[in-house]
């Protein structure tokens, strides 16, 4: 069973501001195979990395699509105390995430946000054009909880998912209805015999943003194919210590005491097919051929004696 892919929610939010760079950066370097991140329209035809359907101005909500960028930044940056001449404009578009994060080599799941109903069905045509432009289409993915902004989608190069909450009557018909191969819903609408069904009509599933332990174990054990989160370093940690118990295998360090370490060291080598090297008089270390040792001190070790 190959590992989930860790999909960073809004970037690695658990420690930045979600959807910035700040976060972006911090879970390409904590390991995450994706990043997902919220875009909608504004009035002027940019598309603008923001999770809410408003952007606040004073006590009125406006909605996105209604304001052009300039505007949409300016409330925006009074709203977060922002000084528009010291500070960078605090909501990104996503020309420019396309830009920062395209060196990385990261993949990225792009959620196409229409609360309020307020997005045209042509949300999902910009963001494709935004992608093309930077040769993006095959590393990403597109998923929204608006079904009908999914089977907008006319390109058969651009996967796509669907999220929702609960249990559809009929997922293979919706499957079909909206071209999606994967889909999103809550962790616990999830079971192995459905994980299966959809896995044999080759459907992935990903898992929804979770820093919890036990249901990131859990997620694994399913066989997700990606799991959400907003710590990246913590859900790599768990897969990888999920499936370091699931196969037996765990680096150990062995002590031996022996009255002649080098021939011990020379007999375990020979048996092994391993190398044998020895920082210093008395000791003797068997390793696989190329093997850079870790700090003893981060593994369990184990001590035995030895008497050739």
């Amino acid at each position: 069973m190959a590992a989930p892919l860790v999909v960073a929610h809004k970037g690695a939010s658990a420690y930045r501001p979600g959807n910035t760079l700040a976060a972006f950066d911090l879970a390409i370097s904590q390991g995450a195979d994706c990043i997902e991140l919220d875009v909608q329209l504004t009035g002027d035809g940019k598309i603008v990395v923001h999770d809410r359907w408003y952007v606040q101005d004073g006590e009125t909500r406006r909605p996105v699509i209604q304001l052009p960028l300039n505007v949409i930044q300016q409330l925006w940056s009074r709203s977060h105390n922002l000084n528009a001449q010291r500070d960078p404009p605090g909501l990104l578009t996503l020309p420019e995430v396309l830009s920062h994060v395209r060196p990385a080599g990261i993949e990225l799941m792009i959620e196409l946000k229409n609360s309020r109903l307020l997005q045209p069905l042509s949300l999902a045509q910009h963001v494709i054009d935004d992608l093309t432009d930077f040769a993006m289409v095959s590393r990403s993915y597109l998923l929204s909880y608006d079904h009908e902004l999914i089977t907008a989608i006319k390109s058969s190069d651009v996967r796509r998912g669907i999220l929702y909450v609960g249990r559809l009557v009929n997922i293979t018909e919706t499957l079909r209805a909206t071209g999606a191969n994967f889909i999103e819903t809550r962790n616990d609408f999830l079971d192995a015999s459905f994980v299966t069904r959809l896995h044999q009509i080759g459907v992935q599933i990903c898992g929804s943003s979770t820093d919890d332990r036990d249901e990131i174990e859990r997620l694994v054990g399913l066989g997700a194919d990606m799991i959400t989160t907003n710590a990246p370093d913590l859900a790599r940690r768990i897969i990888q210590e999920t499936a370091e118990g699931q196969s037996g295998q765990k680096l150990i360090q062995i002590a031996m005491n022996a009255r002649d370490d080098c021939a011990v060291g020379r007999f375990w080598a020979q048996a092994l097919g391993w190398s044998v090297s020895s920082e210093e008089p008395g000791v003797t270390n068997v390793e696989p051929v190329g093997f850079a040792y870790p700090d003893p001190g981060a593994m369990p070790s184990v001590t035995a004696l030895a008497h050739p």
